[in-house]
């Protein structure tokens, strides 16, 4: 989260209510600077946040509240895993999406492109046939308009 900066301010305090505005779901993060990173967020839920910043020159300064809503997460998995020859990789999204899925050899290489094309919300099914492909670690990559995730898959022939 991040606030307009305030000249002299030297401490700022973001105070973050999850769904309600109430003191039983308050979170308060100091800072000196005028951001913060909070990697706790739920996924698929209302938060509301405001800024007080505090400076010799004009005293505690708070800021408007402002509401957002955390995105669901994307889910990603490939089965069987470990797997000979073929593996199916699962893709459940939380919303409609242009999805690139590619694999990936273990040193980064791309040796495949499974898809890269628009996909409704909901669970899809994407078959890679790994038949020409030597043993080993691969990573498939499904990177989307708001999230990239990479998951590990070994092909044992």
């Amino acid at each position: 989260m991040k606030c307009k900066e305030i000249q002299s301010a030297y401490l700022y305090k973001f105070e973050l209510y999850r769904e309600l505005i109430s003191p039983d779901t308050k979170e308060v993060f100091e800072t000196s600077t005028n951001s913060v990173l909070i990697e706790s967020l739920i996924p698929y839920r209302t938060y509301h946040w405001r800024v007080a910043a505090y400076s010799e020159k004009l005293g505690i300064v708070y800021s408007y509240f402002t509401t957002f809503r955390t995105l669901p997460e994307l889910s990603v998995s490939s089965y069987p895993n470990p797997f000979n020859t073929e593996t199916l990789v699962e893709v459940e999204l939380p919303y409609k999406s242009k999805l690139k899925i590619s694999v990936y050899k273990i040193l980064g290489e791309l040796v495949a492109t499974l898809a890269d094309k628009d996909f409704d919300y909901g669970k899809h099914i994407i078959k890679w046939n790994a038949e020409k492909f030597s043993s080993g670690i691969y990573f498939i990559n499904v990177q989307g308009d708001f999230f990239n995730k990479n998951i590990k898959t070994i092909l044992t022939k």
